[in-house]
């Protein structure tokens, strides 16, 4: 009767994620995330250096409708290093990851558009069964190739974004739902918040007109309704369900719903939120595995307020992609 309980719970939260729509900031680390102690390192009491761990992933847009024209390829890759650890139970981690999008606007139909970054330090707890993170993490968005934006509309187009967050993270050790012969199905329910502490939107936007022995620039005024540094807090419930059919593949899905709270600085004045935008994500997918490595071919859906690649408000960006994805499955989820 439990287990029961808790598929009606697990399958409720799913039909919730699907039916919900809703917008956020990009963060490449919501989908993949590390959980050092997922796994013992060492054998000793105090340790340092215990373990490097890494993830890669490629994937590929669906044409329009399922996406815009700046999204044709994506490619993400990430890297991880345990400085110390203690006990199995304590753990202090660096991490790093790269995000890069890419559009079909040239000869090649490869056209680098942006790139995203973070790095950051990471904290985690582990007692009994259920585990705590903090961390810091520095994220950046740059443009990539913009020159051709001039020749297309003589128009010069930029926008830099920096949002840093100390991140608190809760989760339990995966449940079982289910097991008949062989076959299993856990689940892996996950709490995230993420203060900022820093929030950048530089926007550059404006015309190039050309005449006679002159070149003038005429700027073009920009009020996104969506503007990363009136972020304040995010928020986000998540989960990730494991069908294992035997003992080296299974199927897989993911999701969660995320929260933005908008509002002015300062950030520790809650009673200035003036909007809370949501937003959903799901993933389904197939996976095999071998000495710790697991191999994911699936298709993700991930529907954005604004995409944040133009310097402009874009409105409702609904992506889908393929992808085939590695990670290193010891020490993340």
């Amino acid at each position: 009767m439990l287990k029961t309980s808790k598929l009606f719970i697990v399958l409720a939260f799913f039909l919730l994620c699907f039916l919900v729509d809703g917008f956020s900031v990009v963060s490449i680390d919501r989908n993949v995330f590390f959980a050092p102690l997922k796994s013992s390192s060492t054998t000793n009491d105090i340790d340092f250096f215990t373990f490097t761990a890494a993830w890669a992933e490629f994937g590929k847009y669906l044409p329009e409708p399922y996406t815009d024209f700046n999204h044709f390829w994506i490619a993400k890759a990430g890297v991880s290093g345990e400085l110390f650890r203690y006990k199995n139970t304590f753990s202090v981690l660096l991490y790093s990851d790269i995000e890069l999008i890419a559009s079909s606007n040239n000869i090649i139909y490869f056209d680098p558009r942006a790139f995203y970054w973070q790095e950051g330090i990471l904290v985690s707890y582990k007692y009994d069964n259920f585990n705590f993170q903090v961390s810091f993490t520095h994220r950046c968005k740059h443009d990539v190739d913009n020159a051709d934006l001039v020749t297309l509309y003589r128009e010069v187009r930029a926008r830099v974004i920096i949002w840093d967050s100390v991140m608190f993270r809760f989760f339990p050790d995966p449940i079982e739902l289910f097991e008949y012969m062989g076959v299993k199905l856990n689940v892996f329910p996950f709490f995230r918040n993420d203060f900022y502490i820093l929030s950048v939107d530089d926007m550059v936007w404006y015309r190039i007109s050309f005449g006679p022995g002159y070149i003038g620039t005429e700027t073009l005024i920009n009020d996104s309704y969506y503007r990363v540094n009136k972020v304040v807090d995010s928020m986000s419930f998540g989960y990730i369900l494991d069908l294992s059919i035997a003992e080296n593949f299974g199927f897989y899905s993911k999701g969660y719903l995320w929260f933005d709270f908008l509002g002015d600085r300062p950030i520790w004045q809650w009673s200035r939120i003036e909007e809370v935008i949501k937003e959903h994500y799901l993933e389904f997918g197939f996976y095999v595995k071998g000495n710790g490595i697991r191999l994911m071919l699936f298709i993700q859906n991930n529907l954005l307020r604004e995409p944040a690649i133009e310097p402009f408000d874009q409105g409702d960006v609904n992506l889908f992609h393929i992808g085939l994805k590695a990670v290193n499955e010891k020490f993340m989820f």
